[in-house]
């Protein structure tokens, strides 16, 4: 959680930086960086926890090259889209 946190408070001030958004104090650290990691810690992280379980039940006892790029696959679309 914390390192999901961390990486999208990190985006937000990234992305400020690079787009020359500033504060009313003229910094980059804005409230979106707090926000940003408030969502990483408490909604990106365990829903995406809950989502991979869920996956691999649904593979659970397949095996082989195939089933493992389709797991995969279906993770890409799923899951790290969010």
């Amino acid at each position: 959680m914390i390192t999901s946190g961390m990486l999208q408070a990190c985006q937000e001030y990234l992305a400020s930086y690079l787009t020359g958004t500033k504060n009313k104090d003229g910094g980059y650290f804005s409230d979106r960086v707090v926000k940003m990691s408030l969502y990483g810690i408490f909604l990106q992280a365990p829903l995406n926890h809950v989502l991979v379980t869920g996956i691999q039940k649904m593979f659970a006892g397949r095996t082989g090259i195939s089933a493992k790029a389709q797991q995969i696959l279906f993770n890409n679309l799923t899951v790290s889209a969010f």
